[in-house]
């Protein structure tokens, strides 16, 4: 029920988007993770705000002083809210970077995943790659393997990691992976690695083999919003919009 509440909280056009996203910009990241020191001034606008999501177990506090902190799991739903509300290049930039370190360390977890889950067989183990470590363009993370079900053949298995909130499991693809998902079909698998109070929930793992056919083109199960369009013309010659 809590996670229920802080995902409608957080939800886009709701009478408490304005006051919640106010509350989450106070927020500023100290030494590697996000916390927030309240004034006089800020229990005054933001105390019930605060009150509400400590009882909703999305913030953590300080002991001997009114600091608060995200609570690790929620992280991947307050960035997503940070994100929209910083007020400065740098303040987003250290939102982006803090992510990206979210996405790298869920990367790693998975590389550890498949270690182990190929242990048996030391030919494949030693083969899994960690790709996006060095092309960042390659439209997935993790080179590994699937096996026959007599484990006499194997085919490549193309992983993206992307760590969520445990709230909505909900996750950013770009055009690159997308297009990837889509021509390599079912060599493509899709890990959705919930966030933790430490680390990962390994155990909450999502995988999803096909995600191009099973998430992308299944809006029945699936909510798909297009976040940015790319515009360009058709021909820069005589168009009236390019005319000075």
């Amino acid at each position: 029920m809590k996670s229920g509440l802080i995902q409608r909280l957080f939800a886009r056009f709701t009478p408490y988007q304005f006051h919640v996203n106010g509350f989450i910009g106070q927020f500023q990241s100290v030494d590697g993770r996000f916390e927030l020191v309240m004034d006089s001034e800020m229990r005054r606008r933001f105390g019930g705000t605060r009150n509400l999501l400590l009882d909703l177990e999305f913030l953590e506090q300080d002991s001997e002083k009114p600091r608060y902190w995200i609570l690790p799991k929620y992280l991947a739903t307050f960035f997503e809210v940070k994100s929209k509300s910083a007020s400065t290049a740098d303040e987003l930039q250290g939102i982006l970077r803090a992510r990206e370190k979210l996405g790298r360390e869920a990367e790693l977890e998975i590389l550890k995943f498949e270690l182990v889950r190929l242990r048996h067989n030391p030919g494949l183990e030693k083969r899994i790659k960690h790709v996006a470590a060095e092309d960042v363009g390659a439209g997935y993370d993790i080179l590994s393997f699937t096996e026959s079900a007599d484990r006499t053949e194997h085919s490549d298995r193309l992983i993206e990691v992307k760590a969520v909130s445990a709230v909505d499991f909900k996750f950013y693809w770009s055009r690159n992976e997308i297009e990837t998902a889509r021509t390599r079909g079912k060599n493509y698998f899709l890990y959705l690695l919930p966030v933790a109070r430490c680390g990962f929930d390994i155990q909450g793992l999502r995988i999803i083999r096909n995600p191009f056919e099973k998430v992308y083109q299944n809006r029945l199960y699936w909510h798909r919003q297009d976040e940015l369009v790319s515009c360009w013309p058709k021909s820069s010659i005589g168009s009236p919009i390019l005319s000075a």
